[in-house]
């Protein structure tokens, strides 16, 4: 019989199994770091005991799964590389390193590992014999859907290797349903090493202090310090909130930039795109033809 967290976790992950396979692969297996002494080598991560929490809690777990979780800019990377180091000294292999899309394995690679997709692993029999029997470490685990992290859990738990799952668990989830990291942490089946203290917006104080705002689930603060910022601007009608997008992306078109614009919902992303592409064929930045 499951506990009643993991039955909540059952629930939301729609594969009851899932999370049997994690609460039986806990204290089941020899410490990741096999037993082996570690002398951290990163002096950022000597220098805060979080990261060195977290680098030893990695290398002392016996469960199939471990994790750790951190807001932005809290020093996961650093982190992870030393991690991995450890993991490739005291076993002889390095971390499988794996992100749930495309775009997050980027954003992995970025930060110097030699990262591959879950869903690339899963299709390709080849990628699957050289990563049996290893540890897996699969980033931005925000990103991780029900699926896929399923099959990483039995594929792990088959072949004889471990997971290590990391990320916010409070960014966005995956598109796809579920978002395993998170349920997996709030049910308390995932034992996660947590990292607090900010680092990459400690120039910008307003900014640092608005992500601790929101990371606390202070909304109403987080939100009033933004628009104390005047980063945010407000229009009456969408038709207005529009026109003033669009003014604003083509002065960064005429500089010579290149606009991110997010839009909630289709149907504004597709008004978006038509009123842009008629303001920049109007100016000439565009051919005749207007490739949709």
């Amino acid at each position: 019989m499951l506990l009643e967290s993991q039955s909540r976790f059952s629930d939301a992950l729609s594969h009851p199994e899932s999370s049997e396979t994690v609460h039986v692969g806990k204290g089941a297996h020899e410490p990741i770091g096999r037993g082996k002494e570690w002398t951290i080598q990163s002096a950022r991560v000597a220098g805060d005991q979080g990261q060195k929490n977290a680098v030893y809690h990695v290398l002392h777990s016996c469960d199939l799964v471990t994790g750790i979780e951190g807001k932005p800019g809290v020093g996961k990377t650093s982190t992870i590389s030393e991690a991995a180091a450890a993991i490739r000294s005291l076993t002889g292999r390095d971390p499988v390193m794996l992100a749930p899309t495309a775009r997050t394995v980027e954003k992995v690679r970025e930060a110097g590992f030699d990262a591959d997709t879950v869903a690339n692993l899963r299709d390709k029999p080849a990628l699957q014999a050289a990563a049996a029997g290893r540890i897996i470490w699969c980033d931005e685990a925000s990103a991780l859907d029900n699926r896929a992290f399923d099959w990483l859990l039995h594929f792990v738990r088959n072949t004889g290797g471990r997971l290590v799952i990391s990320g916010d668990p409070k960014q966005h989830g995956a598109v796809q349903r579920g978002h395993p990291f998170k349920t997996l942490i709030d049910t308390g089946v995932l034992e996660c090493a947590k990292l607090e203290r900010i680092y990459r917006q400690k120039d910008v104080p307003k900014l640092l202090e608005i992500i601790e705002h929101y990371h606390g689930e202070r909304y109403e603060a987080a939100l009033n310090q933004i628009e104390d910022l005047g980063v945010v601007r407000e229009s009456d009608t969408r038709s207005d909130a529009l026109k003033a997008l669009v003014t604003d992306a083509m002065e960064e078109y005429r500089a010579g930039q290149k606009p991110i614009i997010i839009a909630p919902v289709h149907r504004d992303g597709t008004d978006f795109a038509r009123a842009i592409r008629e303001k920049m064929k109007g100016e000439g930045m565009l051919g005749g033809r207007i490739k949709r």
